[in-house]
């Protein structure tokens, strides 16, 4: 990459900060953006890509807005304006581009979700980056983490000091140490490996917001002791006994059952959404990280290694939740399945037991008919019996 088109001058040593912000107010970014330009009006600014240079004694101080599909980037970096009057001793170096940069990143709005300080120091070998970065380790306090050669430079990732562990703010912080390599090749290297963290980093933050909004659900579904496994449980093995279970009992089942299983298909639903998403994410990450083709310094993870692992870590989260609400989801079907088959035996069985108890009351009603017939004619009988004897006195055959 050219570094006049990538609207970037860099000069070697430099310190380099990438602000990323959740997509909420662009208009309130671009006033970040003319405070910064109000503030050093007195200097020279100038204009580039959607960005803004500041001339200042010996620094060259690029501050540039990108909006991104789900999130603001505030890309800040101070750097010498020429490699030959850089100083030589690092912490020379690094600590006047930290005082000239806390002003700027003092207007920054106060929410950031990611931030990303990578040191862009040169060095004249190997063994001179791996002594700066075990320095850079002590000075910071920020031990080392993982770090690989990539296009002739050393990058480095240190980890988070105490106080960084439990912050909501994910923070990163890099090195990247061209090695004995001449301006502006190395210069040109350090601007097309900013462009690929860059990208990791936007990544990285969607990946981080997805996992944070899923993440409360993924303990309800531990296989030792869920709730819905319990119901399960608790279904088959009263259905196991001999014991007959009521109707009424079993309709409650079953409405229960389909009510769980509606609101995990829902809620697996929204997780396997964004399980792709989150996984699309990762994969182009692994890609980029692929196509450094960085190289392992002995004794030291690479950092493809160190962020494959921590996104396989992500992933399995996302699978494990997905793979476990499907086996939750095909239990949940089975017991419904019984719970609708004993259902309709035990209903065919009541209706059954009526049906009886109606041929039953039929017989009884049968046999009470035949009997009441029997008792007419025995009536009818007498009756003509009677009126037969009475009939007979009047004419005095009796007599």
């Amino acid at each position: 990459m050219n570094p006049q088109k990538s609207g970037v001058i860099l000069g070697l040593p430099g310190l380099n900060n990438f602000v990323i912000f959740e997509l909420e107010d662009q208009e309130g970014a671009d006033r970040t953006l003319k405070l910064i330009k109000k503030r050093y009006a007195s200097e020279t600014v100038e204009e580039y890509d959607k960005g803004t240079k500041i001339i200042l004694p010996d620094v060259l101080c690029t501050v540039k807005l990108t909006k991104g599909k789900n999130c603001n980037i505030f890309s800040i970096g101070i750097n010498h304006s020429a490699i030959d009057s850089a100083p030589k001793e690092w912490q020379e170096e690094l600590e006047p581009y930290q005082k000239q940069l806390e002003p700027i990143m003092g207007m920054l709005p106060k929410n950031p979700v990611l931030l990303l300080s990578i040191y862009v120091a040169p060095t004249d070998s190997q063994d001179e980056a791996l002594n700066l970065v075990r320095r850079y380790s002590v000075y910071t306090g920020r031990p080392k983490f993982s770090m690989g050669v990539v296009s002739n430079c050393l990058l480095a990732t240190l980890g988070m000091t105490a106080d960084e562990t439990d912050s909501p703010v994910l923070k990163r912080n890099l090195l990247l140490l061209p090695i004995n390599t001449d301006f502006p090749e190395g210069e040109i290297a350090v601007i097309d490996l900013l462009a690929d963290i860059k990208q990791l980093a936007i990544n990285l933050v969607n990946i981080n917001r997805l996992y944070q909004l899923c993440q409360p659900y993924f303990p309800q579904l531990d296989p030792g002791g869920t709730e819905i496994q319990e119901k399960i449980d608790v279904i088959i093995n009263r259905m196991r006994q001999t014991e007959p279970v009521e109707l009424e009992t079993l309709k409650s089942w079953l409405s229960e059952v389909m009510d769980r299983f509606s609101t995990l298909s829902i809620m697996s639903g929204l997780i396997r959404r964004d399980q792709i998403i989150v996984r699309t994410y990762i994969e182009e990450n692994i890609n980029l990280l692929n196509r450094w083709g960085e190289i392992e310094l002995v004794g030291h993870p690479t950092n493809t290694l160190m962020e494959t692992i921590d996104y396989n870590g992500i992933i399995q989260s996302f699978d494990d939740f997905v793979d476990r609400t499907q086996a939750l989801r095909a239990e949940l079907e089975t017991v419904s399945d019984m719970v609708r088959t004993y259902l309709g035996i035990r209903q065919q069985e009541q209706s059954s037991e009526m049906i009886q108890q109606q041929v039953r009351m039929l017989h009884t009603i049968e046999g009470h008919e035949k009997i009441l017939k029997s008792l007419t004619y025995w009536v009818v009988f007498l009756t003509i019996v009677l009126v037969s004897m009475e009939i007979l006195g009047i004419f005095g055959v009796f007599h």
